[in-house]
């Protein structure tokens, strides 16, 4: 079994017509997880069986537009989406921002050459990713901004002003939030600023864990994996409950909080599933299992 994450940003029109066919495509396939439309693009990550997952790729291939996706491809053991899903949104990756033109982005650098600038602390490295998500792995010595969702990188920006003469280098998972970090900060005056091609998932695949610590954030079942896809990293955080070391998150299962907090296996179905907040008050509603249980 496969795991794809992909993304193109490209003009698109007839949207509830491509949102049809591959919605029915997926299903002909027996693909599951989700793929977001808009005017803007494609944004995705799948898993399925490897016959009908290169079928799948011969199929989106197949579209005007979508001839040169990179799939950023890792094995799996099992389907890490619960369903199947195909969405139309204002915009693949929520920015909001108006007058940032990803023509005007920065251009990539390879992660090989970001290992090189790296060994020779010859760089600064921004984290544009959500908070949580760099809390279980980042860049050894990476800015990790304040940022709950996407749409706070403005924010961001303006702290790193300070860094505007020097050389930078953004990095997400797979790459799509840099197209329009970095765009927005070259529209900030940003001159000397790159993206890390492919972000995380790439990096790890070519170069290893060489710079990296923890593990990455992924938005399916696992929540959490490996970047190395030949070794286990070593966990950066703890367990809320036990301080034990752990890098697992759950999705706390009191629907009115819906946080993600990091605990063992043991811990949370010992909690019911709630974050530490939640189990403290044991009046609160709970109808939903652990993401990872």
């Amino acid at each position: 079994m496969l795991h794809a994450l992909f993304y193109k940003y490209v003009l698109l029109s007839n949207l509830e017509s491509l949102r049809e066919s591959l919605h029915q495509e997926m299903f002909k396939h027996d693909i599951k997880g989700t793929i977001l439309l808009s005017d803007e693009g494609i944004n995705g990550a799948f898993t399925a069986q490897d016959k009908n997952f290169h079928a799948f790729l011969d199929v989106l291939r197949s579209y005007e537009g979508f001839e040169d996706v990179e799939f950023k491809i890792t094995p799996v053991t099992q389907h890490h989406f619960r369903k199947v899903r195909c969405a139309i949104r204002q915009e693949i990756v929520s920015l909001r921002q108006e007058g940032v033109s990803l023509e005007e982005k920065a251009p990539y650098v390879e992660p090989e050459t970001l290992k090189e600038w790296l060994d020779n602390d010859d760089v600064i490295i921004v984290d544009a990713r959500n908070d949580y998500e760099s809390r279980v792995g980042r860049f050894k010595g990476a800015i990790t901004p304040d940022i709950k969702v996407f749409r706070d990188w403005p924010k961001a920006v303006e702290q790193l002003k300070k860094f505007k003469d020097k050389k930078i280098v953004t990095y997400c998972t797979g790459g799509i939030r840099c197209e329009k970090a970095s765009a927005y900060m070259k529209a900030q005056g940003f001159e000397n600023v790159y993206q890390l091609h492919g972000g995380i998932v790439k990096y790890g695949q070519v170069v290893g864990d060489e710079h990296w610590e923890g593990k990455c954030f992924v938005f399916d079942t696992r929540l959490v994996a490996d970047i190395d896809p030949k070794k286990e990293s070593d966990h950066i955080t703890e367990c809320e409950y036990s301080g034990e070391p752990c890098s697992t998150y759950h999705n706390c299962s009191n629907v009115q909080c819906d946080k993600y907090f990091i605990a063992t296996e043991k811990e949370a179905v010992k909690h019911h599933g709630k974050c530490p907040s939640c189990s403290a008050h044991r009046d609160t509603q709970s109808v939903k299992m652990p993401m990872n249980s």
